[in-house]
């Protein structure tokens, strides 16, 4: 993986552009995720804001995003939340539960 976040930021943000396979977004998105930068991780959270309608895996989807509520970064904490507060089908009981505060830990912030 490229260690330059900024680099990171432009590849994901190009690929994001031009992907137009839904489920493949989707799971690019789950899997950018996982970077250790805030950065990239709140431009996944808000490409899958802005597809939510068209979510394929919405329960998969929201099962992820319990650790991004107590992330050190505001904005990736407020993207989750609206992120969650969108699901409406079959992620909405999880995402209920989440925004509930059930079994969050703290994040550990990397940067």
């Amino acid at each position: 993986m490229e260690k330059d976040e900024q680099v990171r930021l432009a590849c994901l943000g190009s690929i994001l552009k031009l992907e137009e396979d839904l489920g493949a977004l989707q799971e690019l998105c789950l899997q950018s995720l996982k970077d250790g930068a805030s950065s990239v991780v709140l431009l996944a959270l808000t490409t899958l804001d802005d597809r939510c309608d068209t979510l394929e895996k919405e329960d998969e989807c929201c099962h992820g995003l319990g650790p991004f509520l107590c992330h050190g970064d505001a904005q990736v904490r407020q993207a989750t939340c609206v992120l969650l507060g969108k699901m409406k089908q079959e992620g909405r009981g999880t995402a209920e539960r989440l925004l509930e505060g059930e079994g969050l830990q703290p994040w550990p912030e990397q940067n």
